[in-house]
């Protein structure tokens, strides 16, 4: 597994490629997804993630294709980073987001996936709050 600080400035890298509406509804999302973890658990929030991107924008940005939503789409940006955590952690060799999920079904996979990821998120938050503009209240 490599450093988490490289994962965290490829990660960052990576999000930084996207567009700009992209990354202001990716900033909104990054700065509750501690708390919302830390609150409603991994697993909760996976499926929350989940649910409001879709499974097919999750296959089309899998594809390196756009969603037809930009809010689908920052939610399915953030649903593959925190996946690709999980998956490093558990040692999950899958594609299938379904299957991710599963394997948080296990209390004892949830619990040692959460203590991973939070670190790195909460590095990860840090650099989008400094980076990436903020999203207009409507």
């Amino acid at each position: 597994m490599e450093s988490f600080v490289n994962r965290v400035m490829k990660d960052f890298s990576y999000l930084s490629t996207l567009d700009t509406e992209i990354r202001k509804k990716i900033r909104s999302r990054v700065r509750e997804l501690p708390t919302m973890i830390s609150t409603y658990g991994l697993r909760t929030t996976m499926y929350f993630y989940y649910s409001k991107a879709t499974r097919d924008c999750i296959e089309s940005i899998k594809a390196g294709k756009r969603c037809d939503d930009t809010d689908k789409e920052a939610y399915g940006h953030l649903f593959m980073l925190i996946s690709n955590y999980i998956k490093d952690v558990l040692g999950i060799n899958t594609i299938d987001s379904k299957e991710v999920l599963k394997t948080l079904s296990k209390i004892e996979n949830e619990i040692m996936a959460e203590a991973y990821i939070d670190l790195p998120l909460n590095y990860l938050k840090r650099l989008v709050e400094a980076e990436f503009e903020k999203e207009e209240k409507k």
